[in-house]
């Protein structure tokens, strides 16, 4: 199989390359998506003794809470490094709950990254549920691992006898396979038509709208992108993949719908998504939830785990500051 085009994006490739620490909820280009809500946003910086960087905890307040992770999947503690060390995560820590106290908040409310996003994660979250934070939900993430992945050819090799085979039929449809264009207006709304079906077809809504989607990707040039599979030159499955932070993919949305084919395409639609992250240098795909309020959605957790993907907690934490009785 051959890669389709990347965008030109690396594995340093950060969704805002004016704040490349920061996952994608957290920057500065995402707040102003929604009206209102640049105004709310605030960020909190640690430095070392030495003046480096630590990280940065990014939040929306509303009336008396900070929530990182605003209008979005999630947001979290960001680190300026891969892998910081605990005694810098407590300090970032700490002195973002010192900073929102002095400022009045109440409440520190934090929807973490998964694991899969890195070694400080795990430190992050021992750190914050040894500061107080507890636990105020907790959904079932999904992600494919790229890391010592070279071709698609590799990624087939990890897969079960049951899901070669069926993405040998899928193969076998004879589809063709691109990357919508970020100009290609009609594209994009044919794609998302696409997405959007699948999703109501299915009892699931389909939460954002198309003016958002073509705002996005304008406000994060190369990183949020379209690809598509055709049949007889009209779509029939299409991904949102977003580049979310350094070296890591997220898929928004991907799905198939108004087509009449011998088999689902799905499987080469995954295929094409994992052709694509190793182009882009992704090192991981992160292929969101499958539960709604902690409860799974079983069909949809079989289909992610059949083609590859591993699953982990994501957790949303709060902590009540002394303004709050907490």
């Amino acid at each position: 199989m051959v890669a389709i085009e990347s965008c030109q994006l690396t594995a340093e490739s950060a969704p805002s390359p004016a704040e490349p620490e920061l996952v994608l909820w957290n920057t500065e280009p995402f707040y102003r998506l929604r009206p209102g809500l640049i105004d709310q946003r605030v960020r909190f910086d640690h430095h070392d003794d030495a003046g480096r960087l630590v990280g940065a905890l990014v939040a929306g307040r509303v009336d008396s809470t900070w929530c990182s992770g605003i209008s979005a999947p999630f947001g979290g503690y960001d680190l300026a490094r891969s892998n910081e060390t605990v005694a810098n995560i407590e300090a970032l820590v700490d002195g973002s709950l010192a900073a929102a106290e002095a400022a009045g908040v109440e409440t520190v409310e934090v929807r973490a990254k998964p694991g899969h996003y890195g070694a400080n994660e795990a430190a992050l979250e021992f750190v914050a549920l040894n500061r107080g934070f507890t636990v105020a939900g907790c959904e079932l993430n999904t992600y494919l691992d790229l890391s010592g992945l070279a071709t698609v050819d590799d990624y087939v090799a990890t897969l079960k006898p049951a899901a070669r085979k069926m993405l040998r039929r899928s193969v076998a449809l004879g589809l063709d396979r691109f990357q919508v264009a970020p100009d290609d207006e009609a594209g994009w709304a044919e794609g998302y038509e696409v997405l959007r079906r699948n999703r109501v077809d299915r009892g699931r809504p389909m939460r954002l709208e198309l003016d958002y989607v073509r705002s996005i990707r304008d406000a994060f040039p190369g990183r949020v992108r379209l690809l598509a599979l055709a049949s007889g030159g009209s779509m029939c499955a299409a991904a949102l993949v977003y580049r979310v932070g350094v070296g890591r993919d997220l898929v928004q949305y991907w799905g198939d719908a108004g087509h009449e084919l011998a088999v689902s395409p799905m499987n080469y639609l995954v295929a094409t998504v994992v052709a694509h992250g190793l182009a882009a240098g992704a090192s991981t795909i992160d292929i969101g939830i499958s539960t709604e309020d902690g409860v799974p959605n079983h069909g949809l957790l079989q289909f992610k785990r059949g083609v590859g993907c591993r699953i982990e907690p994501r957790l949303s934490l709060v902590r009540c500051l002394r303004g709050a009785g907490g």
